[in-house]
């Protein structure tokens, strides 16, 4: 990614080094993506921490942190509908294309994430009951894997997926995450899952960077370490890691929990071995959600160090968690995450493979 003299940029397509494992540019050039997390684009009123968000404000953001990348989550329900966002004035389509657009200007790569599908329409004006990040969509919990294959749900998103992958399939800077934090199906089920759904991107796209999480909301790959699945054999895949610290306290006057994830419970010898397996066998590797409400330095500095020394991308959960409520100052976890990111390199300066 460069800019170019019209204060534009120009990104490159990225693909998988197939011995290394490392993100790499057209000039296989390692590029390590390191970002934030929208969240609030998915669910609530679909605007969330981002009300009167404008391309000078997210680039006063940038310039906060060495970030080249942004994770964007995305409702499939309201994508198909083009449900109306009454906090954006603007239907949900053009209000993801206006995101898309401003991020691009500020030379981030966007990763389209497809978190929730659900057809309860955002609040705001005249609606005020506000669907939460809780509700379920992406797999009814009480009755777990009913159709899943051939479902309601796998159609909805394909849908979705051959929508916005058309749309997008000659821009560089698009990167695909087919499904997040997948949950309560068998390894098997979850790999056919994952076969439509690269194949369906990858038939608009060949090019198509796609990232995916494994069966247990994203904390381990361990059918296919274990060998319960083969390796899905593909390439340029990234697999992803959701890893947070288990802290509990209060945040901004509200009380905050956050989960201990596996990966930072066995922090050490197993994070090394789940790592190693994804570059080892030719796939990349992000942590696409890190962070949260409570911050710890020892969590960030560990996680930041051996992201920056082994190239893992990373993407902070979430944006809005580290500035104030008027996006005008970082607040403590803001600076963390700005001390974090400086393990990387600076922003458009990628280190040469060697």
């Amino acid at each position: 990614m460069t800019k170019n003299a019209d204060g534009s940029y120009h990104f490159s397509w990225l693909h998988v080094d197939g011995k290394t494992g490392y993100l790499v540019d057209e000039q296989n050039c390692i590029v390590d993506l390191r970002g934030f997390d929208t969240a609030g684009t998915e669910f609530g009123d679909g605007v969330s921490g981002f009300t009167g968000l404008t391309s000078q404000r997210l680039s006063w953001f940038n310039s906060l942190f060495k970030m080249n990348y942004i994770r964007l989550n995305l409702n499939v329900g309201w994508w198909n509908t083009n449900v109306y966002v009454p906090n954006a004035q603007m239907h949900y389509q053009a209000w993801i294309q206006q995101w898309i657009a401003w991020a691009e200007e500020n030379g981030d790569y966007v990763l389209l994430t497809r978190t929730n599908e659900y057809t309860i329409p955002p609040c705001g004006g005249s609606i005020t009951t506000c669907p939460s990040q809780a509700e379920p969509s992406d797999i009814d919990d009480a009755e777990p894997q009913v159709q899943f294959n051939t479902g309601h749900l796998l159609d909805q998103t394909l849908a979705f997926w051959k929508s916005i992958t058309s749309l997008y399939k000659n821009d560089p800077a698009i990167l695909y995450d087919d499904w997040n934090e997948l949950h309560d199906l068998n390894a098997r089920s979850w790999r056919a899952v994952q076969v439509t759904l690269i194949t369906t991107i990858r038939s608009i796209n060949p090019r198509s960077l796609i990232m995916l999480g494994s069966n247990d909301w994203n904390n381990t790959i361990d059918p296919l370490i274990d060998g319960e699945v083969p390796d899905l054999l593909y390439p340029n895949l990234v697999y992803d890691w959701h890893i947070y610290d288990g802290k509990s306290g209060t945040w901004d006057g509200l009380p905050c929990q956050q989960g201990n994830s596996y990966m930072w419970a066995h922090w050490g010898a197993e994070s090394s071995r789940q790592f190693s397996f994804a570059q080892s066998h030719g796939h990349g590797a992000v942590i696409n959600e890190w962070g949260g409400c409570l911050d710890d330095p020892n969590y960030n500095a560990a996680l930041s160090s051996y992201a920056a020394s082994h190239h893992i991308g990373m993407a902070y959960y979430t944006a809005s968690n580290v500035v104030n409520g008027s996006w005008t100052a970082l607040i403590q976890n803001g600076l963390l995450a700005q001390a974090a990111y400086n393990e990387f390199g600076p922003k458009g300066v990628f280190t040469p493979e060697n």
